[in-house]
């Protein structure tokens, strides 16, 4: 999740000194004045925060979801779903690009929260910027999905390889 984490904290805004209670006050306001400017309903903020929360190493004051009383695989599920909540809220309050690089190195679950985000990129003003160099499970995963849920919204940029005159250039 490396790759929502930095955008996490990026939005977060948190203070380089701030302890871990000043960070999760800190994640909790910014979550909060957004699922309000986006007209989330408060049920499904307390079931997405946590899940947010917890990909930044964070835990929110009791009375939340518990994550130890979840099996892994629906801890993974719900932080997808928090994660393509959030990007999506992000796009519905202003026009949003979302770069990711390297995702030839991106984890499975990270793999699934990009192909779950694709599927929005009709409904929003959200632009998603993929960067990977070719890898058959990519070829079988993202790509094929990203096609097939959006196929007149995508666009995809083959590269060749620099030659090594060019490499040297850079």
């Amino acid at each position: 999740y490396a790759p929502f984490q930095a955008i996490l904290r990026a939005f977060a805004q948190f203070d380089p000194q701030a302890d871990s209670e000043a960070r999760v006050q800190s994640l909790i306001a910014r979550l909060t004045a957004l699922w309000r400017e986006t007209g989330a309903l408060a049920e499904q903020m307390s079931e997405i925060t946590p899940f947010l929360a917890n990909l930044l190493g964070l835990r929110l004051p009791a009375g939340n979801v518990s994550m130890h009383l979840l099996a892994p695989e629906e801890v993974h599920l719900r932080t997808v779903n928090a994660l393509v909540a959030f990007v999506c809220a992000l796009g519905r309050r202003q026009p949003t690009v979302l770069v990711m690089e390297d995702l030839h190195w991106g984890d499975a679950h990270s793999l699934n929260a990009v192909v779950r985000l694709a599927a929005h990129v009709a409904e929003l003003p959200l632009a998603l910027v993929w960067v990977a160099r070719p890898a058959p499970a990519l070829e079988q995963t993202w790509q094929i999905a990203a096609q097939e849920c959006c196929p007149h919204h995508t666009l995809q940029l083959d590269l060749a390889e620099l030659t090594d005159p060019d490499s040297r250039l850079m």
